[in-house]
């Protein structure tokens, strides 16, 4: 079991708010100065600094935590005098790390104060349809403690080092095994508050809605050495540690799938579900290009860290597999121009792990004969 540290070193905290304030400087200089170079400067620095921060998680050396705590101690520091720098020449105000030490916290209370504006009395299933007509979905009480416990449990744990250092070790053995680029592996996060705004969306209630009688997720080659088959209403493509999966199967009691590349994730996935009672879900470790679609109601593309060959590759998937009507929830605008799909709804200025300005789209699929 992935278990969540009681308390990180100072240094990795500190390692990791540094992070958050150059993504905030970069925030501010693309919308504020509109310095390009600044702004292609910063993140190069991130991902420079992104890179140091794994390679000294997966050192091995004698002392391991100690010598780990000394590279971030000269990582933090070095951190810092660029970010005075950047404040002092651009005139750049930057959240300190106080303010976003509260503010991660305030970030969590409000995935929770979510799930409490969400409780039903009622602690029956089969109240989909009711609660789908009205204009916000709900979950019973007891639904409601394990998604909170759920929500706690994972916030903690991708904030710890442990994590990270899984993350990258990850990473470090799935190289060469696939013919993707590292950046289609990043992690980012979107919370409870922010998916209940989607998913209130009317065209997704209703979609939701046909499917209040489903059971569970029928899974066919679950090993998925070669091709495997699903068949579910909703299917969340790269899956993660299975949040999307989780929220989508709480709001509505329908059976989602998660599929995932990374076997740290999936089995992350998994023992969160386990560990909290998430009815409704299951996860699958595989590559999505060969998971076969079964004509699922929808589809949830968690591409905001997809390359153009990986995004390309998985919108001919989809309309060769996906039948008319189908719909895809994403995080791009990239199918604006497929003839095989139309835009029939968005959410602006949503909250993510990675800005407060996301945009989520909802696409369906035509009747496209030529396709």
């Amino acid at each position: 079991m992935h278990d969540v540290p009681s308390t990180n070193p100072a240094e990795w905290e500190t390692c990791v708010f540094q992070m958050r304030q150059l993504r905030a400087a970069v925030e501010q200089v693309r919308y504020t100065t509109e310095d390009r170079d600044m702004e292609h400067l910063l993140l190069k620095h991130i991902a420079l600094t992104r890179t140091r921060i794994d390679r000294i998680l997966l050192a091995r050396p004698a002392n391991a935590d100690g010598s780990r705590i000394l590279q971030l101690r000269v990582l933090v520091e070095r951190s810092k005098r660029i970010l005075d720098s950047i404040i002092q020449n651009k005139g750049i105000m930057l959240p300190t790390i106080s303010a976003l030490r509260e503010k991660r916290k305030r970030d969590i209370t409000l995935e929770i104060d979510a799930v409490e504006s969400l409780v039903k009395g009622s602690t029956a299933v089969s109240y989909t349809a009711r609660r789908i007509r009205h204009d916000r979905v709900v979950v019973p009480r007891d639904d409601a403690q394990n998604l909170s416990g759920l929500i706690q449990h994972l916030r903690a744990l991708e904030f710890s080092m442990g994590f990270r250092e899984g993350l990258a070790s990850a990473l470090v053995m799935h190289q060469g095994q696939e013919e993707y680029s590292d950046d289609n592996y990043a992690y980012g996060s979107t919370p409870f508050d922010t998916w209940v705004k989607i998913c209130s969306l009317p065209v997704l209630r209703e979609a939701a809605q046909k499917h209040e009688d489903a059971q569970n997720p029928l899974l066919m080659g679950q090993a998925c050495d070669d091709i495997c088959r699903i068949r579910a209403p909703w299917v969340v493509l790269g899956s993660s540690t299975g949040s999307l999966v989780m929220f989508c199967a709480m709001l509505f009691q329908i059976p989602c799938v998660g599929v995932e590349i990374l076997p740290f994730l999936h089995q992350i996935a998994v023992e969160l579900q386990e560990k909290h009672s998430i009815p409704n879900c299951s996860f699958i470790n595989a590559d999505m290009l060969k998971v076969a679609l079964n004509s699922p109601s929808i589809v949830i593309l968690t591409s905001q860290c997809w390359d153009e060959d990986l995004y390309a590759q998985i919108q001919r998937k989809l309309a060769r597999e996906l039948h008319p009507g189908a719909l895809v929830v994403d995080y791009r605008n990239g199918f604006l121009e497929s003839p095989d799909f139309t835009l029939v709804s968005r959410v602006e200025g949503l909250r993510v792990s990675w800005t407060n300005t996301q945009t989520v789209f909802v696409y369906q699929r035509q009747d496209n004969p030529q396709t």
